[in-house]
């Protein structure tokens, strides 16, 4: 009887150990689908913050675009692919050009940018002043000489609810 009781109390012991293995597993694979994401960097958009190859994660629960974020934005764009872009404006705010130092001015301030002022700033051909329609953001990669964004017509003005999360960490 002693051998039945220390048996069942093993296997009960398993049991416990079974079940707080499958909801930790169920609670991981929550967060992950709905709260965090990860992702891969394609192409050299973001250089030199991020690089090609490097993984990134994104905070997607209840997020809305702030100026300065990294954001992710899906594949449902004019370029048919997932981009990584900093948010420079969102909705209602005005973007412009310094042309004689190539600065970034959002609601006539200099954007607080980590990327050094650059002529390449001026790059695309969308007209400026421009002001950002509600639901709307204007992004930028911070390798401005060789990112496709919001300068040019061809991306535009990216759609708030194309966003999938804000970079973390």
């Amino acid at each position: 009887m002693m051998n039945e009781s220390k048996g069942s109390r093993r296997l009960a012991s398993v049991y416990e150990w079974v079940e707080a293995l499958l909801f930790a597993l169920t609670v991981v694979l929550l967060v992950f689908t709905f709260v965090v994401k990860s992702y891969i960097v394609d192409g050299s958009s973001m250089d030199p913050t991020l690089y090609t190859g490097q993984r990134v994660f994104a905070l997607s629960l209840f997020y809305k675009p702030e100026g300065g974020d990294i954001v992710i934005i899906d594949d449902n764009n004019n370029l048919d692919e997932p981009l990584v872009k900093r948010v420079i404006a969102t909705e209602g705010q005005t973007v412009d050009f310094d042309p004689q130092s190539g600065q970034i001015l959002v609601d006539g301030k200099p954007f607080a940018d980590p990327v050094p002022v650059s002529q390449d700033n001026l790059r695309g051909d969308m007209l400026y002043p421009l002001t950002v329609p509600e639901g709307y953001i204007f992004v930028m990669g911070d390798n401005r000489a060789w990112s496709l964004d919001s300068r040019y017509s061809e991306l535009g003005l990216v759609d708030e609810r194309a966003v999938l999360g804000r970079l973390i960490g």
